[in-house]
């Protein structure tokens, strides 16, 4: 198997508050792995600093066998998903134009999707199991339904 993702000594503090302190694991191809634990025990902030939101105070992380810090915005976004409890506050879009927005590391220099983004949302609409909700407006649905237009996207 090839190793997709690989955190060596991962620390992170803020200010003077290590949150992170030496994290070790790997990911490896078309393995599944699930981060549990309480509140504020630092699960989003270890995701926040492998996708390199974050900058880590020590240790490395390694995608494909190169350093997070070297892929481009674009790179990373079309690499790397992730749905965090932050949702997007000004939603009068609708669920197709919400998940539409996560083809922009594919689209031209306007943003402008074109036939086979408008295919791949609809797919992702029926991965999920929402496709029937492609022309709701996003501040309309359940927290159960926002989630997953957020993991279509």
């Amino acid at each position: 198997m090839n190793t997709v993702l690989k955190i060596e000594n991962l620390s992170f503090s803020y200010a003077n508050k290590i949150v992170l302190k030496e994290i070790d694991f790997s990911v490896e191809e078309n393995e599944i792995v699930v981060l549990l634990g309480p509140n504020g025990s630092g699960k989003s902030t270890l995701f926040k600093t492998l996708i390199g939101n974050l900058k880590p105070i020590g240790g490395s992380v390694r995608l494909y066998d190169k350093d997070i810090s070297s892929y481009s915005p674009k790179d990373k976004a079309s690499m790397i998903g992730i749905v965090l409890t932050d949702r997007p506050d000004d939603m009068f879009l609708k669920v197709f134009d919400v998940v539409a927005t996560g083809r922009c590391p594919y689209t031209n220099f306007f943003g402008k999707i074109n036939n086979e983004d408008f295919n791949i949302v609809k797919e992702s609409l029926e991965i999920v199991g929402i496709i029937n909700l492609i022309d709701r407006h996003f501040n309309t649905l359940s927290d159960g339904e926002k989630q997953k237009v957020m993991i279509a996207k």
